[in-house]
């Protein structure tokens, strides 16, 4: 049997993530949001994690997000298969001036190309 254990974090660690993601929320309702492409597994839409009531907040909190004008949120469906990033994160972060940062593979290997 498998069996996992979430690290506890202290008070201040939550709050100053919770805090965190309330930041980014807020910067893509600004009237100069940054563009946003969100890639996610269906699998982890389908993963419980904290209950019945979270799990419906956090899928209407993307429902909301992406209709934002400067959101887009994909599915990739679970009938895929395996994929690129089955195994890790990437984002592509793009500067509105200057050098973009073309690739960007977190967790694993740190790796970045400018243009």
């Amino acid at each position: 049997m498998l069996q996992a254990e979430v690290t506890p974090f202290s008070t201040q660690e939550l709050e100053r993530r919770l805090q965190a993601g309330l930041t980014r929320q807020a910067l893509l309702a600004q009237g100069d949001a940054p563009q946003y492409h969100a890639v996610i597994d269906e699998v982890a839409l389908h993963r419980r994690v904290g209950g019945p009531e979270v799990m419906r907040a956090q899928l209407q909190r993307i429902g909301q997000s992406a209709q934002l004008p400067n959101v887009t949120a994909q599915v990739i469906p679970s009938e895929a298969g395996a994929h690129p990033a089955i195994e890790k994160r990437f984002l592509y972060p793009r500067l509105r001036a200057g050098p973009s940062c073309q690739t960007l593979s977190m967790p694993r290997a740190l790796s970045a190309t400018s243009t």
